[in-house]
């Protein structure tokens, strides 16, 4: 069994937990509270965070994500000088 494996376990899924909490041993992520809960070490937190917002920030920054999904434009609007304002009175 991984380090990792039981970190995914559902509450109360005593088989995937890392140990029984009669033997009294725990996994190397934790092992389980008196609750059955499976606590993650801070440092897996912190790598699955990381790993997260890398990977959203390199899909965002893509150039398939800004050509194809979000149209970017370099500078948003467009300026149209020679269009004529309704609704003013002409210019005497």
């Amino acid at each position: 069994m991984s380090a990792f494996e039981g970190a995914v376990a559902a509450p109360g899924d005593s088989s995937a937990s890392g140990g029984s909490s009669a033997s009294g041993g725990s996994s190397a992520s934790g092992g389980s509270s008196a609750s059955g809960a499976t606590t993650i070490s801070p440092e897996a937190i912190f790598f699955y965070s990381t790993v997260k917002k890398l990977t959203i920030q390199a899909y965002t920054s893509s150039q398939f994500y800004l050509t194809r999904v979000r149209i970017y434009e370099l500078v948003p609007g467009r300026f149209h000088g020679c269009v004529p304002v309704k609704g003013q009175p002409a210019a005497a």
